[in-house]
């Protein structure tokens, strides 16, 4: 991916996105290119007589889309700067022109400050309550009501290349032969040499195709043909269960959990020690 090309994903997606605050520093982004031993908050370049930082290139990084932040920041470091200097330049010229004066440019910076402001104060009482003890603590209340319950099947399966193949495969299990030996003998899936045992699985770890006909069959029940990007597949249920998912399973969605409880908490606060009148 040419730094021309890079430069323009980096304008497109910085345009489309919202205004970020700080976030954690992203993965590899602990020593910039050219700034090995330096401090961690070093001058990157300096752009008439002000100072571009690591934390601006961090900031602006953590405001690119999920596929652009997975690259490696080496990849990505002089496109984000070249964009910085940009930023920079143009700011420097709106203020030299005296638009930082226009009464729109400053109710606009006044709305972006306290927003800005807003999450900065969030932020800070969410993360003095939303520890690791209060998460592990919630996700015991959790599991004892139950609350943590997972569905799973276990399948076994026969994968073939055509419709008629399957077919075919399934006339034979339904005629009396072996699931299992059907599968060894005919299956194009590694699973073949387990008899196509699968094993445990939820819903979100197989194809769509597969998975809803999966988790809607009976146990012992045989599938008619099912087509995924991976061939067609004769299915067998072999069992369900429900099993607790582990701590580390359920932490993201206990830790979003307890941050909007906390949002609300502090939000509701606030709100009941303010005077707040309407016309």
């Amino acid at each position: 991916m040419t730094a021309k090309f890079l430069g323009a994903a980096l304008l497109a997606a910085l345009l489309i996105g919202a205004p970020a605050l700080a976030q954690p520093r992203p993965p590899g982004l602990m020593t910039l290119p050219g700034t090995q031993g330096a401090n961690e908050d070093s001058m990157v370049v300096k752009v008439n007589d002000t100072e571009i930082r690591q934390s601006d290139v961090m900031a602006m990084h953590a405001q690119l889309p999920e596929q652009l932040r997975n690259m490696p920041i080496g990849t990505l470091f002089q496109a984000i700067v070249g964009q910085l200097i940009n930023r920079r330049l143009a700011a420097l010229a709106a203020s030299a022109d005296g638009l930082d004066k226009d009464p729109a440019v400053q109710r606009t910076l006044d709305r972006l400050k306290e927003r800005v402001l807003e999450q900065a104060y969030v932020n800070k009482h969410v993360g003095e309550s939303v520890t690791e003890v209060a998460l592990r603590q919630r996700y015991e209340a959790a599991k004892g009501n139950g609350a943590l319950g997972i569905e799973e099947v276990r399948a076994s399966h026969i994968l073939v290349e055509s419709e008629a193949a399957a077919k075919a495969a399934l006339a034979e299990v339904r005629g009396g032969a072996d699931f299992a030996k059907v599968a060894q003998a005919q299956s194009k899936d590694s699973s073949a040499v387990q008899g196509g045992d699968l094993g445990y699985f939820d819903k979100q770890i197989m194809v769509p195709e597969f998975a809803v006909v999966a988790f809607g069959m009976q146990k012992g029940q045989v599938s008619e043909p099912v087509k995924t990007q991976f061939g067609w597949h004769v299915i067998r249920l072999d069992d369900r269960r429900t099993r607790q998912r582990t701590f580390e399973e359920a932490e993201d969605d206990l830790r979003s959990e307890a941050s909007r409880d906390a949002q609300g908490k502090v939000v509701e606060g606030l709100r009941k020690s303010a005077r707040i009148q309407q016309p």
